[in-house]
């Protein structure tokens, strides 16, 4: 069994590198699954690409509890590892998968009762509020698998060992491109589901990682050596531990993606193109931000990793060695969308109001992406000392001002698209300041998980 730690005290832009990469390509390929739908939907009309901006928000916004508590847990995973105690690995990500499935099923049963009276609330437009019902009725069902998804994620990002990302993340996407055009446009003996057709194909594709990271879990993990689904007795007081340090990241994730939907409801007021060109940014924003999820994974747990080995004085260092890297190739990611605005959203769009809608824009999220990949590095690293409800409180405090300036600018002024966009900018730098002044006066040096 290949060691999952590193060889000297010292953690070089190798070894963040070897976490990075796999799940920048993973970031990469989910990043395109998210592309090909918003690509495939845009050919519908402006109502359903706007549809699927409300759909795919909330349901982003819903497992984002998942994603959270699978970071906790891989913050565990992590200092365990770093602490020597490699049996408890195993418990720890056993617990983690009977807490993700009971979630998941919770979530599942109320949004399924509830998604209509819900989007009656939260959608003014009659027709994109019907698309969204009919989109979220299939996604729905990839909560199963997602949840699944996330637990195997926080034990191979806990180890280090990130590289089977970029394998179940291709397949997810190979097999999504597949089904979006089969099931969007009804090709051959399929039916033209239009937008549902997106939203069953994002559902099977979860549900193909699913099963790739099970045969790939049977080859390459020692179960035997973690203690790895080896299922005795259920400790209520080791997923009451794994619930302390993830719920403050399951909340600022949640809080986070909620930000997403609160700042596209306020756009959906400014009108259904407006709400359209917001969509196909996004997803081009998403794409200039790749790079990120590698790095503040790899942030995240190379700090927990240090921190239970006692090497506290390193994790400053540690942070902007990793941020240094990350901003770098942001900048890379940002470049061809600055240099050829109309080529890259014409990618999403064939629609010429939609394109000059979404030009000015790009200057904009260009600036937001070099920031933020400071940023969520800084965020991730206060995360992975363990003080996640510290991080929480910076994450809100800083939401609540970003949607304060949105709400001002979108709904009180009536300011123009581009103006409504500069609130991300205000919301990046003030990051920045925030976890800045956290890693310089916080109390994070003796925190405990």
């Amino acid at each position: 069994m290949p060691s999952t730690t590193p060889p000297n005290d010292h953690i070089g832009l190798r070894r963040i590198w070897a976490i990075a990469w796999p799940i920048i390509i993973s970031s990469a390929t989910q990043t395109a699954l998210n592309v090909t739908d918003t690509a495939f939907i845009g050919r519908l009309g402006a109502i359903p690409l706007g549809a699927g901006a409300i759909g795919g928000i909330i349901y982003l916004t819903v497992i984002m509890f998942a994603w959270g508590f699978g970071v906790g847990t891989q913050i565990v995973v992590a200092r365990r590892l770093g602490e020597g105690r490699v049996r408890m690995v195993g418990r720890t990500v056993t617990h983690a998968f009977i807490f993700q499935w009971s979630m998941a099923l919770v979530l599942f049963t109320v949004l399924m009762v509830g998604c209509e009276p819900i989007m009656r609330l939260l959608v003014s437009s009659d027709a994109v509020r019907g698309e969204a019902v009919g989109f979220l009725s299939y996604r729905l069902w990839g909560i199963f698998f997602a949840h699944t998804n996330f637990a195997f994620r926080s034990l191979y990002v806990g180890l280090g060992r990130t590289k089977i990302l970029s394998l179940t993340s291709g397949v997810m996407v190979a097999v999504n491109i597949v089904l979006d055009y089969l099931l969007v446009f009804g090709i051959g003996p399929f039916p033209e589901m239009g937008i549902r057709g997106a939203a069953l194909a994002s559902a099977i594709a979860e549900l193909c990682c699913t099963a790739v990271f099970i045969v790939a879990t049977q080859i390459k993990i020692d179960a035997k050596r973690y203690s790895l689904f080896r299922f005795r007795i259920l400790s209520f007081r080791l997923i009451g531990r794994l619930i302390r340090v993830a719920i403050p990241v399951m909340a600022q994730n949640f809080f986070t993606i909620l930000s997403w939907l609160l700042f596209f409801l306020i756009i959906e007021r400014l009108g259904e193109a407006e709400l359209a060109t917001s969509n196909i940014v996004r997803s081009l924003y998403i794409v200039m931000q790749i790079p990120l999820m590698g790095f503040n994974s790899a942030a995240n747990t190379l700090v927990s990793y240090q921190m239970g080995r006692g090497r506290v004085d390193d994790v400053i260092p540690l942070i902007w060695r990793v941020a240094r890297v990350c901003l770098l190739l942001v900048a890379v990611f940002v470049a061809v969308p600055l240099l050829f605005p109309g080529w890259a959203l014409s990618i999403y769009t064939d629609q010429p109001v939609l394109i000059d809608m979404g030009r000015p824009l790009i200057p904009i999220l260009v600036t937001s992406s070099l920031i933020m990949s400071i940023g969520t590095v800084l965020f991730s690293g206060i995360s992975g000392t363990g003080r996640t409800s510290h991080a929480f409180a910076i994450e809100g405090s800083v939401v609540v001002v970003y949607l304060a300036v949105a709400f001002t600018l979108g709904s009180l002024l009536h300011m123009p698209l581009r103006v409504v966009w500069m609130s991300d900018v205000v919301y990046s730098l003030l990051l920045v300041g925030v976890c800045l002044c956290y890693l310089k006066w916080g109390r994070w040096r003796e925190a405990k998980v």
